[in-house]
């Protein structure tokens, strides 16, 4: 029964979702997703495009070509379109209006669009992503005439905008520290390279995930790894949020499981999808659908959805505040706003069935022990955190989240201490008496860690006294 609830509230949670991410007054154009389909085994193929919406897909360009990308705008006004060794602009409002942006051309690395200064960038590199000689070849955004080419302007780890377009920022490989430069948009000139927040050192140079808006996206892992040789282990992911235009960095989030995380386009949201590693699939990467969404300032999560599996991630500078979740093999379409703060009840009632999840699938295995509440009673491990649970469900609805997140720290140093005692047992290969598994540790503790966060009243100090054993 608890389980037909849980599964209630969620989906009346996510149709409440979607019909706010519907309303019109936030449609500020159709998104539209463009891919294409090959026709002939020579490599001909039609362009299509999906209307995100609606789910409405139709034919956009028969016979385009021998495509290889498909790029587009920000305002989706305009396609780029690279046919092996040319680079064609085409309308998006009429496809028979076609231009020729480049020719010949080796491989499009990105376009960058910058309508503020009026500008596009076009990366270019050779076929073997050569970015020691890569080119960016900027153009009139009106003529799409060139204007100039900058030498190894963009090139690699995805440089970013300036709130106003006019500076690109490039986050600099250094396991010190993080570290950014600022390179003028319109001269090419590089600035020197400037150190932001106190994070650091690192095992090994954080990496830039997405860069939006002025705002970077990093992810790094801490240092303090006891095992040396598991040092690249997803235990100590974190990803956290640099401005360095106003020269901060915001509440790092940890994030323990294989990802991939963007930046809403607005940059004031951070969404974070596990991404699994499965050597049998085609791809050796599977999407299972469960994506994260935080708050960028605070680190506060804002929903954890569970969408169908296999789906992409699709995000529009002309809906600031929204996802689509594509799924290619349906065409079906999910879209999301961001800004829906999933209520913590539902996030309680998602850690209750995450917790039989992980027994249903294995990681954690259940077993008799004496309740530390009541010694007179002889129950199973699952049950004794079923009730910290409960407690801390009784006491939501009381109101008083303080006793809540008691109960929600007494539930994580139960899953710590049954998974160091677990890890104790892999060591001494007795795989037979492991309780709680990696996964089920991490989908386990992390949940909770992220609910307690959410309760954490503002101003409040983390360690706060009263909220201790």
């Amino acid at each position: 029964m608890w389980t037909d609830n849980i599964i209630l509230k969620f989906i009346l949670y996510l149709v409440v979702v979607v019909s706010v991410s519907m309303m019109p007054e936030i449609l500020m154009a159709q998104p539209y997703y463009y891919f294409f389909k090959p026709t002939t085994d020579r490599g001909e193929a039609d362009i299509h495009r999906v209307n995100l919406r609606t789910g409405v897909s139709d034919l956009f360009l028969p016979n385009a070509g021998r495509i290889l990308q498909v790029f587009w705008n920000s305002d989706q006004t305009k396609l780029f379109v690279q046919n092996r060794s040319v680079l064609d602009i085409i309308d998006a409002n009429n496809p028979s209006e076609t231009k020729r942006l480049l020719d010949p051309v080796d491989w499009v690395q990105d376009v960058l669009d910058a309508p503020q200064i009026n500008r596009v960038f076009v990366s270019i590199a050779p076929e073997d992503i050569d970015y020691e000689n890569s080119n960016t070849i900027i153009f009139n955004r009106t003529t799409y005439e060139p204007v100039d080419t900058l030498p190894q302007f963009l090139s690699y780890n995805k440089p970013f905008f300036s709130a106003d377009q006019r500076k690109v920022y490039k986050l600099i490989p250094n396991s010190t520290g993080l570290y950014f430069r600022t390179i003028d948009a319109f001269s090419g000139v590089t600035f020197q390279e400037r150190r932001y927040g106190n994070l650091g050192p690192f095992p090994f140079a954080p990496s830039l995930s997405d860069g939006r808006n002025a705002r970077a996206l990093i992810k790094f892992h801490e240092l303090h790894n006891p095992d040396p040789a598991n040092y690249l282990s997803f235990e100590h992911q974190h990803y956290v949020v640099c401005d360095p235009e106003l020269g901060v960095t915001y509440q790092p989030i940890p994030f323990p499981w294989r990802s991939q995380g963007r930046l809403s386009s607005s940059a004031q949201y951070i969404i974070l999808e596990q991404v699994n590693f499965d050597r049998t699939k085609e791809s050796v990467e599977y999407r299972p659908g469960i994506v994260y969404v935080f708050d960028a300032m605070t680190g506060k999560i804002m929903q954890r959805l569970s969408l169908p599996p296999e789906g992409n991630i699709l995000i529009f500078e002309n809906y600031p505040e929204m996802l689509y979740y594509y799924i290619p093999e349906t065409q079906q379409s999910i879209s999301v706003n961001v800004t829906t703060v999933m209520p913590t009840a539902v996030l309680l009632d998602t850690l209750i069935a995450l917790k039989h999840q992980a027994v249903s699938k294995g990681w954690f295995i259940d077993r008799k022990e004496k309740d530390e509440d009541d010694e007179e009673e002889d129950g199973s491990i699952v049950k004794q955190l079923d009730k910290r649970l409960d407690k801390a469900q009784k006491e939501l609805v009381k109101g008083d989240s303080a006793k809540a997140r008691k109960e929600l720290r007494k539930f994580i140093k139960k899953v710590e201490e049954l998974y160091k005692e677990s890890q104790d047992h892999e060591k001494k290969h007795e795989e037979d008496k492991i309780i709680l598994t990696s996964e089920g540790y991490a989908l386990l503790k992390y949940n909770a860690e992220y609910l307690i966060d959410r309760l954490q009243k503002k101003g409040e100090k983390k360690d706060d006294d009263k909220d201790k054993d």
